[in-house]
């Protein structure tokens, strides 16, 4: 801290760890093993307490552009449907 001279000593792996980034803490293994062209659902709970849930449109939804360009809806948390792209040039 500012201002503070305290010195410590801590293991030489603990101290390492003040070099990581949260990409290095990140397991990639699950982009390798789902195809995104096969997901239908996605829901996930945020550590807020907030749901959020993406479903796949159907066949008439995508018709309409009203929904967005995207294969997806967010119909968690709003509380009218929200289109959603699901592809991306930076997937973490």
């Amino acid at each position: 801290m500012e201002g503070d001279p305290a010195v410590y000593t801590v293991w030489m792996n603990h101290g390492q760890h003040f070099h990581w980034r949260a990409s290095d803490l990140r397991s990639r293994a699950l982009l390798t093993t789902i195809n995104p062209e096969e997901v239908t659902y996605y829901k996930a709970r945020l550590r807020s307490g907030q749901t959020i849930e993406v479903i796949l449109k159907t066949t008439d939804e995508l018709k309409q552009f009203q929904l967005g360009f995207g294969s997806y809806i967010m119909i968690k948390p709003f509380t009218s449907p929200r289109g959603v792209d699901g592809r991306s040039s930076n997937p973490c």
